[in-house]
């Protein structure tokens, strides 16, 4: 994400907190639903350990999240090579989301890849533990130009013309 933002369900008479990167603030909420749209300071790029905190009459649950705020544009390094009417791309995709290696996120972690061959357009993606990547496509004329953009979790995106 490019901002932290929360919201966090609990029974509507708890009192809710929410503390990151040092900074502990309240969730104003109402009906069990307590939100906080941003920090007042932005956080910088960076892995944080988000604690929630919520307590009614005296008892209190805590739940420990991470968050990884991401602002930076995957990186990709990508080979193309023609033969008659095949294009085989051969890279690599560098990302902030793709570094959370817990297992039960690592199939949320990932990049969108898109390459568009004469108006026609291909998806896959890749994934945290796998941002290699080899990707035969069709090429209908074999001069046409060629785009791969690569999107992480974030929005970020990446624009590449493939030789």
């Amino acid at each position: 994400m490019q901002d932290l933002t929360l919201l966090a369900r609990s029974l509507p008479d708890a009192a809710v907190q929410a503390s990151v990167a040092g900074r502990t603030v309240t969730l104003g909420g109402t009906d069990g639903v307590f939100r906080l749209e941003r920090l007042e300071d932005t956080l910088p790029e960076g892995t944080y350990a988000v604690t929630v905190t919520a307590t009614r009459f005296g008892q209190t649950l805590t739940r420990q999240v991470p968050l990884v705020i991401d602002r930076t544009a995957p990186a990709v390094t990508v080979q193309g090579r023609r033969e008659g009417r095949v294009l085989t791309l051969t890279g690599r995709v560098q990302d902030a989301s793709l570094t959370i290696t817990d297992g039960s996120r690592a199939a949320r972690n990932r990049v969108t890849l898109r390459v568009t061959v004469n108006g026609v357009a291909y998806t896959r993606t890749v994934t945290a533990g796998r941002p290699d990547f080899q990707w035969t496509l069709p090429l209908a004329t074999p001069g046409s130009p060629v785009t791969l953009n690569a999107t992480d979790e974030a929005g970020n995106e990446r624009h590449v013309e493939i030789p």
